[in-house]
């Protein structure tokens, strides 16, 4: 199917709820499996992404984001992206974990930092996620700022 044949048979309330991204994944676990009915009920058009719960173990992610993308296949022929924060490495128990990024600058050694980055998106491609939010510049100029880690 192309482009325009898509857009054609999709109704205006199809087409926004691809701009809807759920960014507390946990309202959609029920015993540590994605929540169908929750899903479907709460967007009935499909969804344009969604973050990966952290709380849960790779293999549970992994099963997770299976049953999260054939419930909303049938509901959206445009599958939704799914997002994980990776800072440091794919947030999940038992995933790995790197020292963040300030930590990581201060090595001064640009091609560990690319070997980590890649690791980074091999665990998140098996996981099933398709979009990894991470900086990739951050200067820190305020020491009082929440997230200065992330520099």
């Amino acid at each position: 199917m192309n482009v325009e044949t898509l857009l054609k048979s999709r109704t205006l309330g199809q087409k926004v709820s691809h701009f809807t991204a759920e960014v507390s994944p946990s309202y959609f676990v029920k015993g540590n499996k994605f929540d169908r009915q929750k899903a479907i009920e709460n967007f009935p058009h499909g969804i344009g992404g969604m973050m990966v719960p952290i709380d849960l173990t790779p293999a549970e992610i992994g099963e997770w984001t299976k049953e999260m993308r054939e419930c909303f296949k049938e509901l959206s022929p445009v599958p939704p992206i799914l997002m994980c924060e990776s800072l440091h490495g794919i947030l999940g128990k038992g995933t790995t974990v790197y020292p963040q990024s300030i930590g990581m600058g201060a090595t001064f050694d640009p091609e560990l930092m690319y070997k980590i980055g890649e690791a980074i998106g091999r665990e998140a491609k098996a996981l099933g996620i398709r979009m990894s939010l991470a900086p990739d510049l951050d200067l820190g100029r305020e020491p009082r700022w929440g997230r200065i880690e992330e520099t």
